[in-house]
């Protein structure tokens, strides 16, 4: 995995797939 994850990259990727 990446090193560094932004949170809104998370949030944002996580929205996507529970959307």
């Amino acid at each position: 995995k990446q090193k560094c994850v932004p949170l809104e990259d998370l949030a944002a990727e996580f929205k996507l797939r529970t959307q």
